[in-house]
């Protein structure tokens, strides 16, 4: 099983919520707009999608199986207060 971390970092001077998976990181606020919908995860916001997390983590598989998925290498990122 896959072991997804949560985490805050700099995009371009934006701070998003990311979660990083071997070695990758994935805008998760942009995942879930773009998988909500086939999940039934129709909210926005991150707090309502974490606490269904069993349906995220539906999503954070797909995301993490996916080639086309775009990603950021962990070591090019800069970590942010969350």
């Amino acid at each position: 099983m896959p072991a997804y971390k949560l985490l805050s970092f700099d995009d371009d001077g934006t701070i998003k919520a990311g979660i990083e998976d071997d070695g990758f990181i994935f805008n998760l606020a942009s995942k879930i707009a773009f998988h909500g919908p086939e999940f039934g995860i129709d909210d926005s916001s991150l707090d309502a999608a974490i606490r269904r997390w069993s349906d995220l983590e539906l999503i954070l598989t797909k995301i993490a199986n996916s080639p086309s998925t775009r990603a950021k290498l962990l070591d090019g990122i800069n970590y942010a207060h969350p």
